[in-house]
């Protein structure tokens, strides 16, 4: 055999290197399919908003619909009510009013917060049961317990234990301690969030509901205080407000904590989401 037989004979291809993985394009692009077909099987309502069916995809931006078929809506003058059912085509005649939509702030794993159109919170009346969105910040009052029914159904649940209750069109929203079985605690919840947003929560996410007042105070002060690394470190300082904890105390009573804390967190000047 001559060099240029010999040369010829060779196995064509591509450098490969010691230790080198080959990729597996099979797996990748099975992988891709199913992914594409998963997001083919899904419902989209108004083009946009698809069905939440677990606790960790409630995030974004939402419609509530309430068993009557209509959304919650905000009206103008701090009101909680349900809007007429309308076709949930692409037309442009059948999108949701943004009154309609309602933006879900994640405060916890167990407790959320739902902001409307005109940048108020929804809170629950601790004696009249009246929901309202009228507050500009979020306390215990415009805290909520989402949990998970069957079929799919969520129900809210205040502070005071009472489910948040929606369901004629007109009618004001309220919150009663009811059963779960009554039709006017169910809701269906449809987001138009990202399909990739419900992940497991990240190093650096704090909880601040529960325990002490003086951990719930640190616990949120590294939730928002800046530094260098963007992370905790051993030997760093976590800035404290050295103001009496009896105002605290009150804030809570008054169901007013959340601002407290943030009035307090102000006062140190080191947190870039105060004033």
């Amino acid at each position: 055999m001559s060099g240029e037989d010999a040369y010829t004979a060779v196995r064509k291809g591509g450098l490969k290197f010691k230790g080198e993985k080959k990729k597996k394009k099979k797996k990748q692009q099975s992988a891709l399919a199913a992914a594409a077909a998963h997001v083919e099987e899904i419902e989209l309502r108004h083009g946009a908003f698809w069905l939440v069916t677990q606790i960790d995809q409630l995030v974004g931006n939402m419609l509530v619909e309430t068993a009557s078929g209509g959304y919650l809506t905000a009206v103008d003058d701090g009101t909680i009510t349900t809007a007429l059912p309308r076709p949930v085509d692409n037309d442009p005649d059948n999108m949701p009013e943004p009154q309609d939509i309602i933006t879900l702030v994640k405060v916890s794993d167990t407790r959320v917060a739902f902001k409307t159109a005109y940048g108020r919170y929804i809170s629950s009346a601790p004696d009249t049961g009246e929901v309202t969105a009228r507050t500009e910040a979020m306390g215990v009052r415009e805290l909520w317990e989402p949990l998970m029914g069957q079929d799919g159904v969520l129900h809210f649940r205040s502070a005071d234990k009472q489910y948040l209750c929606a369901m004629r069109p007109g009618d004001l929203a309220h919150a009663a301690a009811t059963s779960r079985d009554d039709p006017g605690v169910v809701f269906r919840v449809h987001t138009s969030a990202s399909l990739e947003t419900a992940k497991p929560k990240k190093r650096g996410d704090y909880e601040i509901v529960g325990g002490s007042l003086d951990n719930m105070e640190v616990s949120f002060v590294k939730k928002f205080q800046s530094f260098q690394n963007s992370c905790f470190k051993e030997g760093q300082t976590v800035k404290v407000s050295k103001e009496e904890r009896r105002r605290l105390k009150e804030a809570k009573k008054a169901g007013k904590l959340h601002e407290e804390l943030l009035n307090r967190r102000a006062k140190v000047k080191a947190d870039k989401f105060c004033k």
